[in-house]
């Protein structure tokens, strides 16, 4: 009921659309995202607010911000520092970039204790892996946190949904 709440927020707000499908205790809503300029901004200003939750990340990883498109941190690590295996991340760069974003992660890894485990692609890289259905990016962009580059992943989502 909680999260009924916010949804029926989010319809008040414009933000989204409600389509009921079936009837009684049968049915079931789709949600669709009403795609314009207000609604990508909300979106890109969520993401940024739970971003802030992560400044230890933010600060360690700061150095290939300029470099990404836009950068996420998913998997153990989000949960429990101390417990977690490794480091995940998933980043976006156009190609002219790339060499500079892998050598700022190797630079950066001499610097944690944690294996980093870095996935980067360039959008359209990335895109024929979603359609692919890969398990390890779907999983990254549906849990993980986006520390950087939020309007620009906000951009990619909606051209991946369309």
């Amino acid at each position: 009921s909680g999260i009924w709440k916010h949804v029926l927020e989010l319809k008040q707000q414009e933000l989204i659309n409600l389509h009921t499908t079936g009837t009684g205790k049968t049915s079931t809503n789709i949600i669709t995202i009403r795609w314009d300029s207000f609604t990508e901004k909300t979106l890109a200003f969520a993401l940024l607010q739970e971003a802030s939750k992560y400044k230890r990340w933010q600060f360690t990883f700061s150095e290939v911000e300029h470099s990404t498109e836009f950068f996420i941190l998913y998997g153990s690590i989000i949960h429990s520092s101390t417990t977690a295996e490794d480091i995940d991340i998933l980043s976006t760069s156009k190609e002219k970039n790339m060499a500079t974003v892998r050598e700022s992660i190797q630079t950066i890894q001499k610097t944690q204790e944690k294996k980093i485990h870095s996935i980067h692609y360039t959008q359209k890289e990335l895109i024929k892996e979603l359609k692919n259905s890969n398990k390890i990016f779907l999983d990254a962009l549906k849990k993980g946190i986006v520390l950087f580059g939020q309007e620009s992943f906000v951009s990619f989502m909606k051209r991946f949904h369309q």
